[in-house]
């Protein structure tokens, strides 16, 4: 059973509480994936935020997974270089997966989910290469998440996240899964060494006006089922100068991999 749902925006986007969908056709595949509660265990939180210091093994055979801990590493390597404060990665157990980070930045508290999406290439070639599977032609758009279990039917983070800003990372990564994980498996900074980011821009949206606006929109937009982990999910394709034209606060924050701010 459905436990959130704001009003009559679960039933529009295709999604009812007897788990039927309607109005949904095509395919679209990025390998975007699940919160990784562990990456939370190993970052250590108070004043100043520190750097991620990663260890163990990562699972490159599980790419949905694997692209959220590169999207993780690299947010939290931006808001370093912002100078946010007191950034605490949240775990599945205190948000049913709906959020992922807080921090504190220019004054204000915020609570923010990363979504990251490798369909943001501009080599075609690459785009091509069943090898790269971070690294996709750019489509322009956004993908939001109506229904984030398939097989459950459980709602994706349009409906059910308690976020105050999605944190969507636009990047492409010019490695194979095997490489990006290997990059993974070494403590400190990904980018430093040698995660090879050609593309990467990060938008800051802010959900409660994004929900709004989507509840009468949606429909102008086509859905498409994503694969690429051990679940399908379902999201809407809507492009990005739509949203940044028509809700208000959306902001394009930038590449995240520049320099890390020093004291």
């Amino acid at each position: 059973m459905m436990r959130f749902q704001p009003r009559g925006l679960g039933p529009a986007l295709g999604y009812t509480l007897s788990g039927r969908l309607r109005g949904i056709d095509g395919d679209y595949t990025p390998t975007t994936g699940g919160h990784d509660s562990d990456v939370a265990a190993r970052f250590v939180t108070g004043g100043r935020t520190p750097m991620l210091s990663r260890g163990g093994t990562v699972d490159a055979m599980n790419p949905g997974r694997l692209l959220q801990e590169v999207a993780t590493a690299l947010v939290l390597r931006y808001l370093e270089s912002q100078g946010a404060l007191n950034v605490r990665l949240l775990e599945d157990e205190e948000t049913a997966g709906v959020a992922d980070v807080v921090y504190e930045l220019e004054g204000s508290r915020r609570r923010a989910r990363i979504k990251p999406d490798p369909y943001f290439g501009v080599d075609q070639g690459k785009a091509q290469d069943r090898q790269l599977i971070f690294y996709r032609a750019d489509t322009g758009c956004y993908a939001l998440e109506m229904v984030g279990n398939a097989a459950t039917r459980s709602p994706g983070w349009v409906l059910t996240s308690t976020a105050d800003e999605i944190l969507y990372l636009l990047l492409a990564l010019d490695q194979t899964a095997e490489e990006v994980a290997a990059v993974l498996a070494r403590p400190g900074d990904p980018v430093a060494n040698g995660l090879r980011v050609e593309r990467s821009e990060l938008h800051s949206i802010p959900l409660a006006q994004l929900r709004a606006w989507f509840e009468v929109t949606h429909e102008r937009y086509p859905a498409r089922p994503v694969t690429g982990g051990p679940t399908a999910s379902w999201v809407r394709l809507v492009p990005r100068d739509d949203v940044l034209s028509a809700v208000e606060g959306t902001r394009v924050l930038g590449d995240v991999t520049g320099p890390i701010r020093t004291v």
